[in-house]
């Protein structure tokens, strides 16, 4: 018990520090050329595809992507199993970080107000 109270007052030190950059976490996000999202990504091509298939995909994808610096979503249109038919419509909107951001915000805004209070 006092080991969890020393790591909550840490936390809570630390969040009252805490300044966010959106320019900054924007840009950040952006380094990872699409595949902060993949799982995301994945879950959709597997509709497609079946969830091997899909895994293998984004696999060969992912590694190009990071190797040649280029946009996941490239390298998977690219993707043989792609040459005779269109990425799917919401594929694009799976690398929206905003999309897959769950419950984070509330859970964000509840924590810093209980730790205000």
């Amino acid at each position: 018990a006092i080991i969890a109270a020393s790591i909550a007052e840490t936390l809570a030190t630390l969040a009252q520090g805490l300044v966010v950059h959106p320019e900054a976490m924007r840009r950040n996000l952006d380094l990872s050329n699409g595949l902060i999202a993949s799982e995301a990504v994945m879950m959709r091509l597997s509709r497609l595809m079946g969830r091997h298939e899909a895994h293998q995909l984004l696999y060969e994808a992912a590694q190009r992507s990071q190797s040649d610096g280029v946009p996941l979503m490239a390298t998977i249109g690219e993707h043989p199993l792609f040459a005779k038919r269109e990425l799917p419509q919401d594929l694009a909107q799976a690398l929206v970080a905003s999309a897959y951001i769950g419950e984070s915000v509330a859970i964000t805004v509840e924590t810093v107000e209980r730790v205000a209070s």
